[in-house]
């Protein structure tokens, strides 16, 4: 649509359609390689039920996916947060030493502003498990967990981050069930 209303170049439509079609292959390289770190950073969250999730830009709304993704696996409680609110309210301070933080913070204009979230979330205590570009160090040196997922155009990043959350809550859905967690039973 972008194309047929030229509100597109035909080069950046061209660079979008190649990125879109090499993101399934990008997907499955990403997935065969997380496990060990999501089953690490899943050991810590599935002891705490309240999960902080914070991204900017159209990864704010994998925030929110990931919030209801907590909901329906393991049963936990997602505060998504946009990158710019933690720092603008005090929400950010009714984090404490241990909680887990989910950081979606691929390259973007908002980007900045979440390296700044990662440095104080340390500096509180937080847990902070992130998802980042492949090759991201700002964010890596500091967070306790870290997937790097490839480097695309940022309206295309939600495609790459996404996944890794979404295997982030099964795996912390594993985690509580192996703890002996069941589920109630909804009459």
């Amino acid at each position: 649509m972008g194309r047929e209303s030229s509100f597109l170049a035909k080069d950046t439509y061209d660079d979008l359609i190649a990125q879109l079609r090499n993101t399934p292959n990008q997907i499955l390289g990403l997935l065969s390689s997380v496990d060990e770190v999501l089953a690490d950073a899943a050991k810590h969250g599935a002891l705490h039920r309240i999960h902080t999730i914070i991204g900017s830009g159209p990864n704010y709304g994998v925030a929110h996916a990931a919030s209801a993704l907590l909901a329906e696996g393991p049963q936990f409680t997602g505060h998504p947060m946009p990158a710019e609110e933690y720092h603008h309210a005090l929400r950010g301070r009714t984090i404490q030493k241990g909680d887990p933080v989910l950081l979606v913070a691929p390259s973007g204009q908002g980007y900045p502003r979440v390296v700044e979230a990662s440095s104080d979330l340390k500096e509180l205590g937080a847990y902070v498990m992130a998802v980042v570009d492949e090759g991201e160090q700002s964010i890596t040196a500091i967070a306790d967990n870290s997937i790097h997922v490839p480097s695309v155009d940022e309206p295309m990043s939600p495609l790459v981050t996404l996944p890794p959350v979404q295997m982030y809550s099964l795996y912390l859905a594993s985690e509580r069930i192996a703890a002996g967690y069941q589920r109630p039973l909804v009459n």
